[in-house]
Formats: structure tokens, sequence, C-alpha cells
């Protein structure tokens, strides 16, 4: 026979290759045989990776949540409970206002500790909703209960005997409301010092104006041009 030509095995090679190449390929070529990063998105096709196709840490990097994803739209509605609020990260801040109310404070769950100097006023208590039982004795002050507290250095004029002098003096009230307070129809007690001659004078007091109050002392039984020195006297009002 004749040797066949070499352009003759090179067209059986092409026909071999050309049947059976890719069946072949398929079964000889492995992960190993690829050169790392040789192959890239548009190698692979649309929807043929799966998620048991990636490794796990691409799995877990895929369920993740990544900070600040997730707000109020992806939250149903009562589904975050104190049990997932860490203690003290909430702030006043956090809550819109209303947003607590009374049914939604355990009993005794607010102390004195939690309340600010001055912060509660009387529409934020309810009716009947603190009564003395809930204020520890003597811890109230007369600013605590009063309108008008302070007081007054006041320095008499000589008094004859049977004769009166008063001094009108500005007060100021113990808080800043709209409107303002008046002691003008408040209930007022006027005390002086203890060195005061009450055996001898008669103390008074009246108010005058809104935020002026009268204070007055009757020789009564002292002698002519009685000269009382420069005392202090403190003053509270009640509001009716």
């Amino acid at each position: 026979m004749r040797r066949p030509s070499f352009a003759t095995v090179l067209a059986f090679i092409a026909l071999f290759v050309s049947l059976g190449g890719p069946a072949q390929a398929r079964r000889l070529i492995t992960g190993k045989d690829v050169k790392s990063s040789t192959l890239t998105g548009k190698h692979i096709k649309n929807r043929s990776l799966g998620t048991t196709d990636l490794s796990a840490s691409a799995n877990r990097s895929l369920k993740a949540t990544a900070p600040g994803s997730i707000g109020p739209a992806q939250l149903a509605a009562n589904s975050v409970g104190s049990a997932a609020v860490a203690n003290g990260s909430l702030g006043a801040a956090d809550l819109a206002a209303g947003a607590v109310g009374a049914v939604a404070l355990a009993p005794a769950s607010v102390g004195s500790a939690t309340v600010a100097d001055n912060s509660l006023q009387g529409i934020d208590i309810g009716a009947d909703s603190i009564t003395a039982d809930e204020i520890a004795d003597g811890r109230l002050t007369a600013r605590d209960v009063a309108s008008f507290v302070g007081t007054l250095p006041l320095d008499f004029p000589p008094i004859d005997l049977g004769a009166c002098a008063f001094i009108d003096s500005d007060v100021a009230a113990v808080a800043v409301t709209t409107p303002p307070r008046s002691i003008g129809d408040d209930a007022v007690i006027v005390t002086p010092p203890g060195s005061f001659p009450d055996d001898k004078v008669v103390l008074s007091a009246a108010p005058q104006e809104a935020t002026k109050l009268r204070v007055r002392v009757c020789n009564l039984n002292g002698a002519d041009g009685l000269d009382l020195p420069l005392m202090t006297f403190r003053y509270i009002s009640f509001d009716f």
C-alpha cells in the first residue's frame, strides 16, 4: 500500500478532533488546567451559577446584612422588642413626642433620679396620678408648693406709739410662666427674724400689685420713735 501523504494525515487528525475533541475536553480539562484569573464574567453563561457553585465564604458574604441597610420600611410592625434594644441605646431624640404614655411605664419604674429638676408641670401629671403617698416625707420645699418665695431686707423708719409704717417691695415668682404669675390674689405669709420685738410691734403683709408686696409694722406697746434695725423677712405665697 502506498503511504498516505502528509496532507491526508492532517485531514484525518482534524476530522478526529472535530468529532471527539469537545467530549475529550470535557473529560480531560479540570480546574487545575485553568490559569488563575483567566476566566471572567463574560466567559460564564448568565444565570448558570447557583449558590452550590459558590464557596462557603461567598455564601456567608451574600447572606450578611450590610450596615444601615435596614430601615423602618423593612421592619414588620412590633417586630422589634425590648430584648433587641441594647441598654442605653435609645435617648430622648429617638422617641417621638408623646410616644411613651402611662401604659408603657411599669409600676414604680420612674423614680426621683429619672426626673430632671423642674421638668414636670401640671399638664404632664394626670388627674389623681400622684398623691401624698408617692412623695417622700420631708422632701418638698417652699419652692415646690408656693408661687412666690423669698427674703426681704427691710429698714423701717422710726415709728411712734400707736402708729404704723409700711414698705412696698418687689417680689419674683418661683417660675417663669405664660401668663406670668401674680401675687395679687395669693394668700401671703411673712415671717420676721428671731430678733423681731413682737412684744412691742405687730407685723402684717398683703399684696399690692402683681409682683409687689407690702409689709407693715405697727407700734402698739413700744416707746415713741421706736427705731427697728435693718431686718431680713421671709415671705411665701400660695395661689388659689
